[in-house]
């Protein structure tokens, strides 16, 4: 074949000339442009170049640059194929792709940080045909990837508890969110208050069990992660106390479900901060519930209503006040009552007067002692009679009385009776029946007794005398009031109560006789009382009257001449007596 110019084609070697397309037939010419044969064709042919495609080494740098101009790079945690043999234009040939902690790989390109021409693509495809004419190094696409990054803060729902960090800026995040665009390897310093009232700080754990410290910065992971601080409820001692009063039971506290009480006198250790907390304290008689104490701060509670337990042992105090309530001491007529009770921490006097009254404010359970009734002159102590408390058979004739001051008021009533005394009553002398006798007492007015009935011997019944001789003067009629100084100086003549008084019925009747004389018959009269059986009269003269030639000698009861005459100026009759006139004359025989 003549010579001739052989060509060229960039990434290609010429394999000489054939009479076939892409090399096939009979070739012609060489690749170094000589006849490779002598021409045999009778007719214009055209031939045709053969052209083989090169193949270089291109190697594959999975390292991590900085920028475009670094000159190294960190190496990938995987690194993959180091290097391919590929062929111009032919697609890029299989390859493993790199793998790096917390990057996505995002393809080879002829240029650092993934600049230039991208000839693989992410999943490691051809991303275009080899079009390089020599040994090329092509670098990887690296991307940070970001994770999620979450705060939680457990067993505390108020410390303060964040985590911060740098992305672009100053960043926190706070217990209970989430960010979602974390940069992998991104300082988080974690930071939790450590000093929280009533809970210690444990600690912070990772979702991924690595250790963390607080206040100690570590890396953002190739993952989302979940940081925790955790805090430990702290537990306490509460003590209930009760101030005054009694029954137990009374006085709690009670937290909890189920239940538990905490009595008055007693502990419980193990009560976690913040627990609720109810004090009960009931009413107890005889006492005034004041009010609840803390220990802690001195403040009041209130009663059945929930407080929280504080981050510190705590004792709290239901404080009672004993109650005083009034004791009246009385008494009736006739008699005073003395005593002794408490009065601030002290004996004091109780003194009551005849028919008095008087309040003592006396401390409940206190003893009020020596009561002692004292009966006036002509009265007794008869008993005591109360209210608000309950007297045995023995404590209401006792005259040292001792109570008990119950939590209500009391009223002692000392009572007393005069002294009694017998009023009988005297016929002095008289056949009669005599009214019954009367009972009198001291102190109290009477009435004397009826007029006495079934009267003998004709006598008048005009009324009562303390003296069996009264004949004249004022004298009690039937029924008379006998006021009270009369009783009373009675009682006290008599000798006193048991005795008796005895008046007597005073009586009257007119008697008389009869006086004849010369002149005829003349009357004589006289009163006579109580009883008598005569009474003396004044005739009406000594001598009678004369007759002519009579003279007049005396008076005489008898007819008989020989009888015994009188000129007394008076006469002891009992009614009915006959005088009769003594006449004598002197015959001359």
């Amino acid at each position: 074949m003549p010579t001739a110019t052989m060509p060229t084609l960039t990434g290609y070697t010429f394999g000489g000339y054939y009479d076939g397309k892409t090399g096939t037939g009979t070739q012609y010419y060489t690749a170094a442009g000589a006849s490779a044969r002598t021409w045999d064709k009778t007719a214009a042919t055209i031939l045709y170049a053969k052209w083989t495609p090169n193949s270089m080494t291109v190697t594959l740098d999975s390292a991590l640059y900085a920028s475009a101009s670094a000159t190294s790079g960190t190496a990938a945690t995987t690194a993959g194929t180091a290097s391919v043999t590929a062929t111009y234009d032919a697609a890029m040939p299989t390859a493993t792709m790199p793998i790096r902690t917390g990057y996505t790989f995002g393809g080879y390109y002829d240029g650092k940080t993934g600049t230039g021409t991208q000839y693989y693509t992410a999943a490691g495809a051809s991303a275009r045909t080899w079009d390089k004419t020599a040994a090329t190094t092509l670098f990887a696409k690296w991307t940070i990837n970001s994770y999620k990054l979450t705060v939680v803060r457990a067993g505390n729902s108020s410390a303060s508890v964040k985590a911060t960090y740098t992305v672009g800026s100053a960043k926190t995040l706070n217990a209970g969110s989430s960010d979602t665009a974390v940069p992998f390897n991104t300082a988080i310093t974690p930071v939790a208050a450590t000093s929280v009232e009533g809970y210690d700080f444990i600690g912070w754990t990772r979702s991924d069990n690595v250790t963390i410290a607080n206040n100690s910065s570590f890396n953002m992971p190739a993952h989302d992660l979940t940081i925790t601080a955790t805090y430990q409820i702290k537990s306490y001692t509460l003590t209930v106390v009760q101030n005054g009063g009694t029954s137990a039971g009374n006085v709690k506290a009670t937290y909890g479900s189920p239940a538990v009480t905490v009595n008055a006198g007693s502990s419980q250790s193990d009560i976690p901060y913040n627990t609720a907390i109810t004090p009960s304290a009931s009413a107890i008689s005889g006492y005034t519930f004041k009010g609840w104490k803390r220990g802690d701060n001195n403040t009041a509670l209130t009663n059945n209503t929930a407080f929280n337990m504080p981050a510190g042992n705590l004792t709290i105090t239901a404080t009672y006040e004993i109650n005083s309530y009034a004791l009246t001491v009385k008494t009736t007529t006739g008699g005073t009552v003395t005593g002794t009770y408490v009065l601030s921490g002290s004996p004091a006097d109780i003194e009551v007067g005849n028919n008095g009254s008087e309040s003592y404010d006396v401390v409940y359970g206190s003893t009020v002692s020596r009561l002692q009734p004292t009966a006036a002159h002509g009265y007794r102590f008869v008993n005591w009679t109360a209210t608000g408390i309950t007297l045995t058979s023995a404590q209401q004739t006792n005259t040292n009385l001792s109570i008990t001051m119950p939590y209500q008021a009391v009223e002692l009533t000392a009572n007393f009776e005069p002294l009694t005394f017998t009023l009988s009553f005297d016929m002095n002398g008289v056949t009669a029946t005599a009214p019954a006798s009367k009972t009198l007492s001291y102190d109290t007015a009477s009435t004397y007794g009826a007029a006495p009935t079934n009267v003998s011997g004709g006598w008048t019944f005009r009324g009562w005398s303390e003296s069996a001789g009264t004949t004249s003067g004022t004298v009690a009629v039937a029924n008379a009031a006998i006021d009270a100084t009369t009783v009373n100086d009675w009682f006290d003549a008599v000798g006193g109560a048991g005795k008796t008084k005895t008046v007597y019925a005073i009586w009257q009747k007119t008697i008389s006789a009869t006086f004849t004389d010369a002149t005829g018959d003349r009357a004589a009269s006289v009163t006579i009382y109580n009883g008598a059986a005569s009474g003396s009269i004044t005739p009406p003269s000594t001598t009678p009257r004369e007759f002519t030639g009579w003279t007049a000698k005396g008076w005489t009861t008898s007819t008989d001449s020989d009888a015994t005459y009188t000129t007394s100026a008076s006469y002891t009759i009992s009614g009915g007596e006959h005088y009769y006139g003594r006449y004598d004359r002197s015959v001359t025989l």
